[in-house]
């Protein structure tokens, strides 16, 4: 069994079985019509996909002096360009200090975006402000709702969402935020 990674779900995967009891050679196909085989780019049988891409190192317990965003906004920026592409960045991100490894899943359903961001592990005693940076490809224009689950928001002490809509039908860059009162973003 051969796992395909832009395998589409109606497609039947490379799964057979080989006699090797004897000298021999052979081959088994299966017939695939869309991209990358058979369709260009963006063609209706392409399917847009995300990953994290990169992150900050801890910006401590107030954002960067040269940062334009204050220590209290939670943020989500996206730039979305012709080519298909949305680059996000989660701005002042809380995890803690020393989260060993932040990972994220990114889904794309219709019209709405889900990330879902954790970390490997709380080593140090104290959290801190991170940014995550996002990218998106072969995501067609349209308008989206992108939401974010965070590890450190708590809708119980009045954190709002990080969930926004986004009009992509047309290349934009934008920036929406939330304001968190409490640590890691600000004060106890």
């Amino acid at each position: 069994r051969v796992i395909e990674p832009y395998l589409h779900p109606d497609d039947t995967p490379l799964d057979f079985e080989l006699d090797l009891s004897g000298p021999g050679a052979g081959r088994h196909c299966e017939e695939r019509t869309h991209y990358p085989w058979d369709q260009p780019i963006f063609g209706p049988d392409v399917y847009p996909s995300g990953q994290l891409t990169s992150f900050s190192g801890c910006k401590g317990w107030n954002a960067a002096p040269d940062d334009s965003f204050a220590p209290t906004q939670d943020c989500l920026a996206v730039s979305y360009r012709s080519d298909h592409f949305l680059e996000l960045r989660h701005i002042n991100a809380g995890f803690n200090c020393c989260p060993g490894e932040i990972a994220a899943s990114v889904e794309i359903s219709g019209n709405l975006i889900s990330i879902v961001e954790s970390e490997a592990e709380q080593g140090c005693r104290c959290d801190c402000l991170f940014d995550l940076d996002y990218r998106i490809q072969d995501l067609s224009p349209g308008v989206y709702r992108i939401h974010v689950a965070e590890p450190y928001a708590r809708p119980e002490w009045g954190d709002a969402p990080l969930d926004f809509v986004f009009d992509l039908t047309a290349p934009v860059s934008d920036t929406l935020c939330a304001e968190r009162t409490h640590h890691p973003w600000g004060l106890w």
